[in-house]
């Protein structure tokens, strides 16, 4: 499905507007998602932002999107900016870190979500985990 969709998402991604990723940590914990169009690893909630949407607001807008979590734009601290690029395609991504005092049960959304779900940290690697996951794991771990 990955490679059928691959031509829209070079367009889209390569010309595409600025994107977010949130790591929601709580514990030991890490929230993340398995979309049905991907690599198969583990990410973080996030996705493009709408033309003039603040990043925060985006940001916020896509967890709840993607995991039924309600969080609000003071919440998150700006991390870092990343890159992916993979396949050809490359793309900016601003990286949010929020940290929750307690867990809430994520509700998956239907359709582009195919799995969400609380993941120990130590149990994350390159080969299971992307790399806006691994940066978020070090950032907060080291």
């Amino acid at each position: 499905m990955y490679w059928l969709t691959w031509p829209g998402l070079w367009v889209y991604l390569r010309f595409g507007n600025e994107r977010t990723r949130v790591a929601v940590i709580c514990g030991g914990q890490i929230l993340l998602t398995k979309g049905w169009l991907g690599t198969g690893r583990w990410a973080l909630p996030g996705g493009g932002l709408h033309r003039g949407e603040k990043p925060e607001v985006g940001a916020v807008r896509e967890v709840r999107e993607e995991t039924g979590l309600e969080l609000k734009p003071e919440q998150l601290k700006f991390n870092s900016n990343g890159w992916v690029s993979r396949n050809g395609l490359k793309f900016r991504y601003r990286l949010f870190i929020v940290e929750l005092k307690q867990q809430e049960k994520p509700r998956r959304q239907p359709g582009e979500i195919l799995v969400v779900e609380w993941v120990d940290h130590q149990k994350l690697s390159h080969s299971n985990a992307g790399p806006a996951v691994m940066m978020a794991v070090h950032a907060w771990w080291g």
